[in-house]
């Protein structure tokens, strides 16, 4: 994804293609980077407004989530503790890890290095 612009993945619904119409209807300007059996990525040039305001006027979309950084699953454990520690340096926050593709055992490391953060 481009540092230029910005990169949404959205869960579509039970109802795929009906998901993808309101999404694309709502967001014009998105440019359909992929499309899976269940999720659609989009990338967006100008600043938009997806939040949670907007999960609930899209009906058909499960969940919608920002990409942040990529990284390998290697690497997952010190890309996440480095974004945790850049953006939240100093407070105490509240978040939700949603990680596709990978398994419990590949998680478990991660998960217990996130909650020494």
């Amino acid at each position: 994804f481009s540092e230029l612009m910005s990169t949404y993945f959205f869960i579509l619904g039970k109802h795929r293609n009906l998901s993808l119409a309101e999404l694309t209807a709502r967001y014009p300007q998105g440019k359909l980077q992929s499309l899976g059996s269940d999720y659609a990525i989009m990338d967006f040039e100008e600043d938009v407004i997806v939040n949670q305001k907007a999960l609930n006027s899209l009906g058909g979309i499960v969940k919608i989530a920002r990409f942040i950084a990529r990284t390998s699953n290697r690497g997952l454990n010190d890309k996440l503790s480095e974004v945790i520690e850049d953006r939240f340096a100093g407070s105490k926050v509240e978040y939700a890890l949603s990680i596709y593709g990978a398994s419990q055992k590949e998680l478990k490391p991660t998960l217990m290095t996130l909650k020494n953060l």
